[in-house]
């Protein structure tokens, strides 16, 4: 369940898709309660309060740290495996979220899709392939 809050956190927060109240609402709560792992992992990470802050207000961190925060809730959020991006476990997390809203799923699909085959292998270690692809979520979105 903590999976769900994490990706929608950060997924959702880069996916600017025009949904229903209700999965509006949805979403807030589950912004909410992903911060217990943020918390966790810019502890883990050594991430600042600054790099926190950027992610709360969708926008991404711009330091190393931050970058290696985005990993950790990435990863512990079943966003990435082994160091790339996991478009089918991704997908598996988001379902529940995604089952009220067909538009928002097809959406995120396309993105995920489009994402993976641009960030492909990733950067130079975990912190800069998941700068990536946040980098390529958020780009995306706006299309």
């Amino acid at each position: 369940m903590r999976s769900i809050f994490v990706v929608t956190l950060l997924f959702g927060s880069f996916l600017s898709i025009h949904a229903d109240a209700e999965y509006e609402a949805e979403k807030q709560k589950l912004r909410q309660k992903a911060v217990g792992l943020m918390t966790e992992c810019k502890d883990k990470v050594g991430a600042s309060a600054e790099d926190v802050q950027a992610l709360t207000n969708k926008q991404l961190p711009t330091t190393d740290k931050g970058f290696c925060l985005i990993e950790c809730i990435f990863t512990n959020g079943n966003v990435m495996k082994n160091g790339k991006l996991d478009v089918q476990g991704t997908l598996q997390v988001l379902d529940t979220a995604l089952s009220k809203n067909p538009d928002a799923k097809k959406k995120t699909t396309a993105v995920l899709q489009t994402c993976e085959k641009e960030v492909g292998a990733g950067g130079a270690n975990g912190c800069e392939t998941a700068k990536l692809i946040a980098e390529c979520f958020k780009k995306e979105a706006k299309k």
